[in-house]
């Protein structure tokens, strides 16, 4: 939705919002297209926007529920590029880095990076956590229910399916029951008045830098720059290297819902991410 959401409001509406629906062809998608192509958007981001189009101009129907502007759509002529797996901006964070991550000198991003890191989680599920909702008595187990999009709390996750239950290895439960102290309700991170945290201030203000001093470079645009994935990507990663944590591996890729949960916990590799 949030995806859609941006796309419709950052190229769609500004480059064809005007026009009536009877005009949105396979021409104008293609002169759309263009100018994405021109200020930089990547091969995978067009091809999740151009669907948006499509949806768009078929969601009008008539009495009988047939499309009222039925389209032939094109991707040859549209110029729709296509999409190189090995070529995607796909980054994973390194035990190394990660060991980084977790000696970073502002506490409160620190702790961030270190639960993202643990439980596989975005920035945005990070910092919708609740003390008192969120987090089991135990600190071993996190409930995703929430999250925080533009400094506004949402119910809505990211897919239907982001709804889970996350277990903490006993060392991240130790770190986060520290870090929690004697509070007892509240966001987990939040500023000085209770308010919840910005994911995009924490990313590009606090990881980013962070990246930029620890020496990190994404081999896929050879920047110090990552985002919320590489944290996700570097959970898969332990959780597939070790056969016990297989079947938790692919549960969590197909974010298993509360019924299910996903498990870091007893993770003999944990023992190389030093604190």
């Amino acid at each position: 939705m949030e995806l859609w959401e941006g796309c419709l409001k950052n190229w769609l509406n500004p480059n064809i919002g005007d026009l009536p629906l009877s005009e949105i062809n396979n021409a104008v998608l293609k002169s759309v297209v263009a100018k994405m192509s021109e200020q930089g958007l990547s091969p995978k981001t067009l091809d999740n926007y151009v669907p948006v189009v499509k949806m768009v101009v078929a969601s009008a129907v008539d009495e009988q529920g047939e499309e009222i502007y039925p389209r032939k759509w094109n991707h040859e002529f549209i110029d729709l590029p296509v999409v190189e797996k090995d070529k995607q901006n796909t980054p994973s964070f390194s035990a190394e880095l990660m060991t980084g991550l977790a000696r970073w000198k502002k506490k409160r991003e620190r702790m961030v990076f270190v639960l993202c890191g643990a439980g596989g989680f975005r920035v945005g599920e990070a910092l919708g956590i609740e003390i008192d909702k969120h987090i089991s008595p135990d600190f071993l187990t996190i409930f995703i229910k929430q999250k925080v999009h533009q400094g506004r709390v949402e119910q809505r996750l990211k897919t239907t399916n982001g709804l889970r239950e996350v277990d903490l290895h006993p060392t991240i439960a130790i770190l986060l029951k520290e870090f929690v102290g004697d509070r007892e309700s509240g966001f987990l991170f939040c500023t000085r008045k209770g308010k919840p945290l910005s994911p995009s201030n924490i990313i590009r203000r606090h990881l980013h830098r962070a990246l930029k001093e620890l020496n990190y470079v994404n081999p896929f645009t050879g920047t110090h720059k990552a985002g919320n994935h590489a944290f996700r990507r570097f959970r898969n990663t332990y959780l597939r290297n070790y056969a016990e944590c297989r079947r938790m591996e692919i549960r969590f890729s197909s974010r298993a819902r509360l019924s299910s949960s996903t498990s870091t916990r007893g993770s003999p590799r944990m023992a190389n991410w030093r604190f």
